[in-house]
C-alpha cells in the first residue's frame, strides 16, 4: 500500500493543519458474518464467560469513503475514510490488501480532522510525494459511505485483549444500498489466536461466517457494480535458515489467506477465476495438511482435511460448466463458424451453471465450513502441528526446511514420473490421475521453491510445473466436456443445439485422434527438468 514510511511529506494548503499523524500502524482484525437477528440477540446478551471485560456501549459512526474521479487511491489499493467518533473527526488511510502470509493485518494511518471533509494536510503525512500530487491534482469526492451503530466492548483473554464491534447498519452508494450486519474482533494485544478463540466461542451461540472483506471492498463494488477481486496465491517468503517449524507456520498461514481471501468472488460466481482460485486455495491447504501427516499423524489434520474435501465436492461441478461455459464451448464454436445452435447449447449450460454455483454457495456459507475456517485459523496460530507431533517426531521440526523440501520435492516427483511411464498410451483416467500428482507437485514446490532462492534453474522448474498442469487440464476439460454434452442432450433442446452438440463430440474426437504435441512437449520438458 502507498502508505508514507516516516513523515517527511509536504504540508498541505487546505484547512488547518491537524497534528502530525503518527507513525503507520497495523489493524489486526477478523471478521464474522452474522444475521441481523443473531446479531441483535448477541448484542443483547453476549455470554463470554471468565473474560473480564467493559459493560460495552453503543455509538452511531457516520464515514464518507472518497476517491479521485479516476479512483486513483482504489487502484493503489488503498483506501481513504473520514469517519465521526463522538464530536471528532478521524481521518484514516487504509490498505485493501492484507500483509503477505496473514489474512488478518493491515497497514493504515489515522488523523484528527476537522470536519467530514479530507485534510489534504494531513494526507500528505500519510502519502509517497509522488501519489500525494496525484491524488491533489485530481481531487477528492465522495464514493459511499457508511451509516452503523455499534456496540463496542473490551474482552481480556488468556491469548490477549480484543475491541469487539457488533456492527448493524447500511452501506450506500447513490441509489444503492446494502446492508451491514457483522461482527469485527481486533487485536489490541496479544496473540492472533485470540481472534480466533473468540470466533469459536462466539459460533457456539450463532452461526457465524468468518470474513476479510472490508467495509471498503463492498462499498466500491456496490458503487462501481463490481465483482469481489480475486486474489493470486500469496508469495510466501523465508528468511536464510529456516526451520522447517518456521516454514510450515508461514505455508499455513500463506494458505489459510489464500482461502479466505478468494472465498467472496467464488460465492459470488460472476468472475469465473473467483471459483478457481477458491478451488486452488482448498487443493494448497490440502497439499500442506498431506506434508503435516507425512511428519507424523496430528489428530485434527484428518478433520481439516475432511472437510476441506467435503467443500470441494460441492464446488467441482460449479467449475466444470464454468469451463465449459467460458472457454470449452466459445472455443470450439469460433472452430466451427458454419454450425449453428451453439446459442441454444450455451442457454441450456448456463441454467446447468445456475444450479451448480447455488450448491457451491451455499457449501460456501454452511455452518461447516465456517467451523474450518476458525478451527484452521486458531491451530495455526496456536502452532497446533508442535503441541500434538510425539516427542519423537518434534525433532524434524527444528531441522532446516531445505533438507525436507528436498526430499519431498524429489519423493512426489517420482510419483508423477510412475503416473506417467507409457505417457502417450495413457488413458483419461490415467492422465487425471496423473494431474492430480502433478498438482500435488506443483502446489509443494510453490510452497518450498522459495527456499533455494530466485536463480534460473528454480524459476525454470516452476514455469515447467505450470506448463504441464496447463495442459494436462485442458486434456481433463475434454474428457469432461462430453459428460457435459451427454447431460445436455438429457434436456429438451432444439434441433439446432443438438446439432452443436454433435459438433463438440465429434470435434473431441478429432482432437483425440490429431493427438496434443503440445501436451507432449510439455512433458518432455518436465522429464528433462532437474530439481532445483
Amino acid at each position: 500500500m502507498p502508505v508514507a514510511e516516516n513523515a517527511g511529506g509536504r504540508a498541505g494548503a487546505e484547512g488547518d493543519a491537524p497534528a502530525r499523524p503518527g507513525r503507520r500502524t497495523v489493524e489486526t482484525e477478523l471478521k464474522l458474518f452474522c444475521d441481523r437477528k443473531l446479531l441483535a440477540e448477541l448484542a443483547g446478551g453476549l455470554r463470554l464467560a471468565g473474560y473480564a471485560d467493559t459493560t460495552g456501549s453503543d455509538v452511531d459512526l457516520t464515514a464518507i469513503y472518497y476517491d479521485t474521479p479516476g479512483l486513483t487511491l482504489f487502484r493503489l489499493g488503498a483506501v481513504l475514510r473520514v469517519r465521526t467518533e463522538g464530536t471528532q473527526f478521524v481521518m484514516t488511510l487504509k490498505s485493501m490488501r492484507r500483509k503477505a502470509g496473514s489474512a488478518l493485518e493491515r497497514i493504515e494511518r489515522s488523523a484528527r480532522v476537522n470536519s467530514m471533509a479530507p485534510d489534504l494536510a494531513a494526507l500528505a503525512w500519510m502519502l509517497p510525494a509522488e501519489n500525494f500530487a496525484q491524488v491533489k491534482a485530481a481531487g477528492l469526492a465522495p464514493v459511499f459511505r457508511t451509516e452503523v451503530r455499534r456496540h463496542a466492548r473490551t474482552l481480556d483473554t488468556p491469548l490477549g485483549k480484543v475491541d469487539i464491534a457488533l456492527d448493524h447498519g447500511r452501506i450506500v452508494a447513490g441509489e444503492r444500498e446494502e446492508e451491514i450486519s457483522e461482527i469485527e474482533l481486533e487485536l489490541v494485544e496479544g496473540s492472533n489466536a485470540a481472534l480466533y478463540q473468540l470466533a469459536k466461542e462466539l459460533a457456539l451461540q450463532a452461526p457465524l461466517r468468518p470474513s476479510v472483506r472490508s467495509k471498503a471492498a463492498r462499498g466500491y463494488e456496490l458503487a462501481f457494480s463490481l465483482a469481489p477481486g480475486v486474489p493470486s496465491p500469496p508469495r510466501v517468503k523465508f528468511g536464510d535458515g529456516v526451520t522447517l517449524d518456521e516454514a510450515l507456520g508461514a505455508i499455513l498461514r500463506s494458505a489459510l489467506q489464500h482461502l479466505l481471501e478468494s472465498q467472496m468472488a467464488a460465492e459470488d460466481g460472476r468472475d469465473p477465476e473467483g471459483m478457481h482460485q477458491f478451488r486452488v486455495a482448498l487443493r494448497r491447504l490440502r497439499s500442506v495438511l498431506g506434508l503435516l501427516r507425512s511428519i507424523a499423524p496430528l489428530r485434527q489434520v484428518d478433520g481439516f482435511r475432511a472437510d476441506a474435501k467435503w467443500l470441494m465436492s460441492h464446488l467441482n461441478e460449479a467449475r466444470m460448466w464454468d469451463v465449459f461455459v467460458t472457454e470449452t464451448v466459445p472455443s470450439i464454436a469460433q472452430d466451427c463458424a458454419a454450425v449453428g445452435g451453439f446459442d441454444l447449447l450455451l442457454a441450456a449450460a448456463e441454467e446447468h451453471r445456475r444450479r451448480a454455483h447455488a450448491d457451491a454457495a451455499a457449501a460456501i456459507a454452511a455452518l461447516r465450513t465456517g467451523r474450518l475456517q476458525i478451527g484452521l485459523g486458531l491451530w495455526v496460530e496456536q502452532g497446533g502441528w508442535r503441541s500434538d507431533v510425539a516427542r519423537e517426531s518434534a525433532q524434524i521440526l527444528s531441522l532446516p526446511a531445505g533438507d525436507f523440501a528436498a526430499g519431498v520435492l524429489e519423493k512426489l516427483r517420482d510419483k508423477v514420473l510412475r503416473r506417467g511411464r507409457n505417457f502417450r498410451q495413457l488413458s483419461a483416467e490415467e492422465r487425471h490421475r496423473l494431474r492430480l500428482a502433478l498438482k500435488q507437485l506443483r502446489y509443494v514446490a510453490d510452497f518450498f521453491l522459495p527456499l533455494f532462492g530466485k536463480g534460473k534453474r528454480v524459476r525454470h522448474y516452476g514455469k515447467t510445473l505450470a506448463r504441464l498442469q496447463d495442459r494436462l487440464g485442458r486434456s481433463n476439460d475434454m474428457a469432461t466436456m462430453e459428460e457435459l454434452v451427454q447431460r445436455l442432450l438429457k434436456d429438451s433442446m432444439p434441433a439446432a443445439g443438438v446439432c452443436a452438440s454433435s459438433a463438440l463430440l465429434g470435434w473431441k474426437a478429432g482432437s483425440l485422434s490429431r493427438g496434443d504435441p503440445g501436451l507432449f512437449a510439455a512433458w518432455s520438458e518436465f522429464l528433462a527438468a532437474a530439481l532445483p
